[in-house]
């Protein structure tokens, strides 16, 4: 119950975060600061922070409703938030950041990472109960 609760939770986050940098990117980065200055750099926003992201979303969302490939979204989840949350760490330590909004995503990262290997360890332990 919980897994696929945080299974939903994800799937919407990424969905929604994902087409926002497809489909509404100037409003999104405009909100976020985000300066892309370039018509490439712009492309690689919307690569990344769109493409990847509705996919992940994607993912997650089939994850729901197919139970053989939950494991594996969970496996995904847990290392996207470690990985988010190191990054933006190493960020934070080489680049003096005064916006609240840094940190309180690096302590999203972390919680996601936290809540999504303890699921992933209860999905170790008891596998049939997804």
């Amino acid at each position: 119950m919980l897994l696929s609760i945080w299974l939903l939770l994800n799937a919407l986050i990424y969905l929604v975060l994902g087409f926002l940098f497809i489909f509404q990117f100037d409003t999104i980065t405009g909100n976020l600061g985000i300066l892309a200055e370039t018509g490439s750099a712009a492309i690689e926003l919307m690569t990344v922070y769109g493409g990847l992201e509705a996919g992940f979303g994607i993912l997650f969302s089939t994850a729901l409703v197919v139970r053989k490939i939950r494991y594996f979204a969970l496996q995904v989840l847990t290392f996207s938030y470690g990985s988010f949350a190191v990054g933006r760490l190493i960020g934070i330590l080489q680049v003096d950041v005064s916006e609240t909004l840094t940190w309180w995503l690096l302590l999203f990262e972390m919680a996601g990472f936290v809540i999504s290997g303890i699921l992933l360890k209860k999905s170790v332990q008891h596998p049939g109960v997804n």
